[in-house]
């Protein structure tokens, strides 16, 4: 396990895996992200329809209380469903890169530092790239033998 200092300083423990275990959970991670992203754009979007009633500046009828009503049920259940997706994934040691997106990061350890198997749900190969924890999050190293060789790692 790789540590990670928290927000307090502390160090937190990660979970890493390995490449074949990754590609093993593969199914189980794209429907998660899947739903995670599914259920962030359903709350953005019922965020929205109570936005635009609220800040319409004109005089609600009953009609649009019931709207913002059911969009205000709406977002707060994907919001529900949204953060259990999360969770999910936390549990598993895995980060939500981008919910929009569908990217999520896998952590492994290359050359003894913490590394992070990128899965890109639209992608035509959803796990291809890998990145350093210290390299820009836009950087995209190639997946090679080599990372597909990675092993746990305890500490």
């Amino acid at each position: 396990m790789k540590r990670q200092p928290d927000k307090k300083g502390k160090k937190k423990v990660i979970q890493v895996w390995s490449y074949p275990q990754a590609k093993k959970a593969f199914p189980y991670l794209m429907e998660v992200t899947r739903s995670l992203r599914d259920n962030y754009l359903e709350m953005r979007s019922a965020k929205h329809r109570g936005s635009r009633i609220e800040n319409s500046g004109q005089h609600r009828s009953r009609h649009d209380f019931i709207i913002l009503q059911e969009a205000n049920d709406a977002e707060s259940r994907a919001t529900d469903r949204y953060e259990q997706d999360v969770e999910e994934l936390g549990a598993l040691g895995i980060f939500v890169v981008s919910p929009l997106e569908g990217l999520i990061a896998v952590p492994f350890v290359e050359e003894g530092q913490l590394a992070w198997f990128l899965v890109d749900l639209h992608a035509d190969t959803p796990m291809k790239y890998w990145r350093f924890q210290s390299d820009p999050l836009e950087e995209r190293r190639p997946i090679t033998p080599k990372q597909k060789g990675a092993a746990w790692v305890s500490g």
